[in-house]
């Protein structure tokens, strides 16, 4: 089983490019943050490999929301992971997520943000009783 964790908006950049190295971006205060739009994730493949030996972990993704709601995939990277076997799932799952996107002086604006993304196999249910 995975699960996209919740969305965090870290910083917010100016309706323009994203920053070319070595430029700073432009940090504006944001009226409404980008909210993912329910049920356009798809989840991530869990690699078999580490489901057969029984790992789970996480993938910590930070990347630039569009004004169109599209995380850009130039703008992605992985800031932490568990294990590099759930990078590759975990930046395709998320490229398929849509957002509305944040919003300064009504207007949409291109917002800097990260999710964790969770590899968890599923538990046997202690509760059951058994024959």
């Amino acid at each position: 089983m995975t699960r996209l964790a919740s969305i965090v908006t870290v910083a917010l950049l100016a309706a323009r490019p994203v920053a070319a190295v070595g430029q700073t971006p432009t940090l504006v205060v944001v009226d409404q943050p980008p909210q993912q739009i329910a049920g356009t994730c798809k989840p991530p493949a869990y690699p078999e490999i580490l489901r057969q030996a029984g790992i789970e972990g996480t993938v910590a993704l930070e990347f630039v929301i569009g004004l169109d709601g599209v995380p850009d995939s130039a703008s992605l990277r992985v800031t932490q992971t568990s294990h590099p076997l759930f990078v590759t799932p975990a930046r395709t799952a998320l490229l398929t997520c849509r957002y509305q996107p944040g919003r300064a002086g009504g207007q949409p604006i291109r917002t800097l943000s990260s999710q964790i993304i969770n590899f968890r196999l599923a538990r046997p249910d202690s509760t059951r009783s058994r024959p």
